[in-house]
């Protein structure tokens, strides 16, 4: 959340090399935060305790120099923009807390590239091309509540029917959308580009195309506004509703037409707009406006049957399953681009996966956070936080949760829920008493409803993979648990505590929620509770037991002891139809999987089998839960009677884990791969790959894959961000699958 006053005018002075003593500052901060505002620009946030001045010292990397900004009013939130910044470079900043007596607090340096502004640039209109008349308040006040409706000022918007370009103008003016505009008129092509050249956007924020729908060809889903200028004016129709909807992008895209009060021509029938809409979009919202016309405004919900991947493994169930059921396994490629391999961690260290719920898409770079728009790629916002790490995902738990229209991040000692649209922090919430900064971590993180549930690691337990770890081989370095002291829920608005769970040393890859209910594997071994780091291996593989708590209450429903030791390389916990299953592998890569009531703890079956692929990470694979079956190592289980279903799955020869939707499963063999599970085909994407975990989510009826092939050298990678649409969604006819094995 901003603070009320604008970003601060900085006193901009240069401090030399070296300036009196320095020493670590030992203020805990939450951030910091460092967006870039402008190409030579950047705002630096952060929240302290105590109430100090604002202030932030930079230089370039390879520069002696300190420069320095500051507002000496002390405060809690801070706000510092440094500019006269080069394009294209690496800075370092860090944040002054103190100075007194030549002593001067600071924190470590922070590095700041200027790189990943992804956000493209905007120009605003130069000069207004259109005399004053009738109609000129008009179209500012129709542009204004346009954008004001859509809730965003990024992304793509459609015109159809270019009429003068005055819409598009008065678009550009208001928003920084991205605006193509079509014409079946030639004359007025030719004259909307000639106004929006004089006015200095043609080319770089509008585009005009002589065209119409469908021979325009644009992709599915793109636009996040429709609308038509020459409606406006006329009150026809530019086409049938039904034409129009294919493009809208779903879960929030706005379809927002009619006709001005000034116009000619009769008012534009609504009614059957209305009732097609209703029919097309169950729940849609579809309002009349009667503000300096007659208007219809409909929002486009959710795809029906289309998942949402929120958690490291689709849900807080792990069953790395989506439950989509509008994504197939021929699939075409619906958008590409940034951000590529530049700000990306390497891949070996197993990072988390990202996250995508109601068309948003976030993925995490080294230190960098990107909010995008899943249906088109449009980069909304991009954060560099220093604090924002984590690695080795088969022995932890993910950094962060999509839920409805916030991201919520774990951050040190905090967590804080970002705005999808914008990036703008809205929410901090604390580990409660009496864990806090100094000596936790939030561990932990998972939404359900209006809940977080978190967990308290002791400070310093997670892995950051800074070196490139690989975490493949055995051995206490690589296998080692990530591990917490306490589980606990908070209101994720407020910030209330709801209740907190003190017993033994939790497992965090094992923690678990569905249907009201949380599990996890805990010891009671008091070596691991007394061991000054939460990183451990021999402590917890004794005196284990499965636990369940209530989600609303905390309340204890019933501990189970049971011995998992077996599971050494790796131990994961998932829920489905009643049952929780628990894999993992031993240090001879033999997968041991445990079937449990998910109701009492006790033993349904068990399954033994030696890892089908011994190489590049196939005795850490995660599994995949699809209604009554469970892929794991090759193998299909049956999660009833543990019976092996079938034994021929696909050969995966790349280091990532599966991801399913309930028709396909996504993989990474030389390519992206998908394996439809109805026909039994199965394809590869060329020339790209994902992460060395799980970098590709099927979610809102789209394969979305961010780029996280940062340092492999593969043959044939192509480091880039795309989402595939299913090429039935496109009218394309489908190619021949490529069997493999």
């Amino acid at each position: 959340m901003m603070r009320n006053s604008l970003v601060l005018a900085a006193v901009v002075c240069l401090v030399g090399s070296a300036s009196g003593r320095e020493r670590p500052s030992t203020d805990h901060v939450l951030g910091p935060f460092a967006r870039m505002v402008s190409p030579s620009a950047a705002n630096i946030e952060w929240e302290t305790d105590a109430a100090l001045p604002s202030i932030v010292q930079w230089r370039a990397a390879e520069s002696d120099l300190w420069r320095r900004s500051e507002d000496p009013t002390p405060m809690r939130r801070h706000a510092v923009t440094i500019d006269d910044l080069d394009r294209a470079a690496v800075y370092e900043y860090r944040l002054v807390h103190s100075e007194t007596q030549g002593t001067r607090n600071v924190t470590p340096a922070y590095r700041l590239d200027t790189a990943f502004d992804y956000v493209l640039p905007s120009p605003a209109p130069t000069t207004d091309p259109f005399p004053p008349d009738a109609l000129s308040d008009a179209y500012d006040s129709v542009a204004r509540r346009m954008v004001d409706a859509l809730g965003t000022r990024k992304g793509y918007c459609l015109i159809v029917g270019v009429g003068d370009g005055r819409l598009a103008y008065h678009l550009a003016r208001r928003s920084d959308l991205t605006i193509v505009a079509i014409d079946e008129d030639p004359q007025r092509v030719r004259a909307a580009r000639e106004t929006l050249d004089q006015a200095g956007i043609y080319g770089s924020r509008v585009t005009v195309r002589q065209a119409s729908l469908p021979e325009a060809a644009f992709g599915p889903y793109f636009a996040n506004l429709i609308t038509s200028d020459t409606m406006l004016t006329t009150g026809q129709w530019p086409a049938e509703v039904s034409a129009l909807y294919p493009y809208l992008r779903p879960a929030g895209g706005l379809l927002y037409v009619g006709q001005f009060d000034e116009a000619a021509g009769e008012p534009p029938s609504l009614d059957a707009a209305r009732q097609w809409l209703s029919s097309a979009a169950p729940g849609g919202e579809a309002r009349t406006v009667v503000e300096d016309g007659l208007f219809l405004v409909h929002r486009r919900p959710e795809l029906e049957g289309a998942g949402r991947w929120t958690h490291q493994y689709g849900r807080a169930d792990n069953t790395a399953c989506s439950r989509d059921e509008v994504v197939e396994a021929d699939l075409t490629v619906q958008w590409w681009g940034r951000p590529g391999s530049r700000p990306m961690p390497d891949r070996g260290p197993r990072n988390p996966a990202p996250v995508s719920a109601n068309g948003y898409l976030f993925s995490q770079g080294d230190r960098v956070l990107f909010g995008m728009d899943a249906y088109n790629g449009t980069v909304l916002w991009s954060l560099q936080v220093p604090q924002l790490r984590r690695a080795n995902m088969p022995r932890d738990c993910s950094n962060m949760v999509a839920a409805d229209d916030t991201l919520y991040l774990a951050l040190g000692g905090y967590c804080v829920g970002l705005d999808a649209a914008t990036g703008r922090r809205k929410h901090r919430l604390s580990l409660p008493h009496p864990a806090s900064p100094a000596t936790h971590d939030w561990g932990y993180l998972a939404s359900a409803e209006d809940t977080l549930v978190g967990s308290c690691v002791k400070k310093g337990t997670h892995y950051l993979g800074d070196d490139g770890e690989w975490y493949e081989d055995f051995g206490e370095p690589n296998v080692a648990r990530v591990t917490s002291d306490r589980l606990f829920a908070v209101d994720r608005d407020q910030s209330s505590l709801r209740w907190t769970y003190d017993g033994g040393t939790i497992i965090n890859s094992t923690i678990t929620m569905a249907d009201g209910t949380i599990w996890f594997v805990e010891s009671t071994n008091s070596a691991a509770a007394d061991a000054p780091t939460g990183r451990l291996f021999d402590e917890v593989q004794r005196d284990q037991q499965l636990v369940a708590v209530d989600r609303r209450s905390g309340s204890v429903l019933w501990k189970k002891p049971f011995d998992f030791s077996k599971c050494e390389y790796s131990i994961y916990l998932c829920h489905g139809d009643d049952n929780l299953i628990a894999t993992g592998a031993d240090r001879n890569k033999v997968f041991h999987t445990y079937a449990l009531d998910a109701k009492n703890g006790e033993l349904l079956w068990e399954h033994q089998a030696r890892a089908q692929k011994t190489h590049h990470s196939g005795h850490l694979s995660h599994p995949v839960l699809i209604g009554k079956k469970l892929f794991i190592n090759r193998m299909v289980l049956d999660t009833a009677t543990g019976n092996v279903l079938q034994t021929d799955l696909l050969e995966r020869r790349g280091c990532g884990t599966m991801a399913g939707s309930n028709r396909v499963i996504f993989y990474r063999h030389h390519y992206h791969g998908s394996w439809d599970l109805q026909s039994d085909e199965r394809r590869e994407y060329r020339a790209v790959r994902s992460s060395c975990w799980l970098g590709t989510i099927p979610a809102g009826g789209l394969l979305l894959v961010p780029e996280s092939s940062a340092g492999c050298s593969c043959d044939d990678a192509i480091q880039t961000s795309m989402a595939l649409v299913p090429r039935s969604k496109v009218g394309q006819p489908a190619p021949a699958a490529e069997q493999r094995p």
